[in-house]
């Protein structure tokens, strides 16, 4: 009960400062649950993320969800408690947004201007850019340049002592190729999940790899 008193209260914060959409939410999930709480690793990180934008729905509640339901398991309950942490985690992360938005549409619809929003508006368009650009730097070099093999994919090379997923540096590559000839987004998706089975597969055939 500790734990999930503790989860909804950490994903409440990261709620009540959850401006500028999913996307630019989610350094501050990263920075919650890998370095403050080290709930996930930097590994797990990544997958949490990569399934939140396979998955429909807002990004920072599915990622909220997969949390919890990891959470959830070490409650000892087993399926009902990955699903009470996956509750818990939704609404911890949702809680802010609902008090928020009930109150501004309130005032919205009540035709009243509310100068301070706009305000805020205006200066978080910023700030959410440079959250969004770190999320994207930091996602990329944990994943290109994991610090060791057992952090990244068995198709592993060092040059110089900075290691080099190939797992995940050919899909990159070829994401960007296919980006530029305005490839369908979800296409790209299900090439690279496709990408990673057989590359797993094959490597599994292959023997002491």
């Amino acid at each position: 009960m500790i734990l999930l008193v503790k989860l909804y209260l950490v994903l409440l914060e990261v709620g009540a400062l959850a401006f500028g959409g999913g996307l630019a939410t989610l350094p501050l999930l990263q920075q919650a649950l890998v370095h403050d709480q080290a709930w996930l690793s930097a590994t797990e990180w990544t997958d949490v993320f990569t399934i939140s934008n396979m998955t429909p729905g807002p990004i920072a509640i599915n990622a909220a969800t997969f949390v919890g339901t990891k959470m959830g398991e070490t409650l000892g309950l087993g399926l009902f408690g990955q699903v009470l942490g996956s509750i818990v985690a939704s609404l911890g992360v949702i809680t802010p947004q609902i008090i928020l938005m009930t109150i501004l549409a309130h005032l919205m619809f009540k035709g009243r201007t509310f100068k301070p929003l706009n305000w805020a508006i205006q200066a978080l368009r910023s700030a959410t850019v440079g959250l969004i650009a770190a999320i994207t730097v930091n996602l990329f070099f944990t994943n290109l340049f994991p610090s060791s093999i057992e952090e990244g994919a068995r198709a592993f090379i060092s040059f110089g002592g900075i290691g080099l997923d190939l797992m995940a540096f050919i899909p990159f590559l070829a994401a960007l190729y296919f980006l530029s000839k305005k490839t369908d987004m979800t296409k790209l998706l299900l090439g690279g999940a496709a990408f990673g089975v057989l590359v797993q597969l094959v490597l599994q055939a292959i023997p002491g790899v």
